[in-house]
């Protein structure tokens, strides 16, 4: 099955840009081995296949987890922002503050900007300290927490 770029769903429940995981990136490059095309598709892969953050975003009927009144007390996104296995979830508050300020679509296009060597436009991994295909320095997930 053939996928187009409208398949991808990249604004992660959770205050993620999907389009920085190496699932999506390799998705998009075509050297996946289990394809994902963001937590909002149609067919998540990997942890996000079975995310506690995002099935109570959708239990719930939220597009993103600030919404929900209990956000500050979430157990869920306490542990997420706190795991070491991933200091990327560091950035999600940040995230939705900036998504409720301007707006889904102005963020997702920053986010994309943001996650994109600057010398020569390849987008790149939440960890990359460098572009994986020029080599030019890269500012990693701590830029944004």
């Amino acid at each position: 099955m053939e996928h187009s770029l409208m398949d991808f769903k990249l604004d992660g429940y959770c205050g993620l840009y999907c389009g920085a995981c190496s699932m999506v990136l390799e998705t998009k490059a075509g050297t996946a081995e289990k394809t994902c095309y963001g937590c909002k598709s149609d067919g998540p892969a990997g942890h996000c296949a079975d995310c506690a953050i995002k099935n109570c975003a959708r239990g719930r009927g939220y597009e993103f987890c600030n919404e929900c009144p209990e956000i500050s007390t979430c157990e869920k996104m306490i542990h997420f922002i706190n795991d070491p296995e991933y200091p990327n979830g560091l950035a999600v508050m940040n995230n939705m503050k900036r998504i409720q300020a301007v707006g889904v679509e102005t963020w997702l296009v920053e986010q994309d900007q943001r996650w994109r060597c600057g010398n020569c436009n390849t987008s790149y991994f939440w960890y990359d300290q460098a572009c994986p295909s020029c080599g030019q320095a890269v500012a990693d997930y701590k830029a944004d927490i």
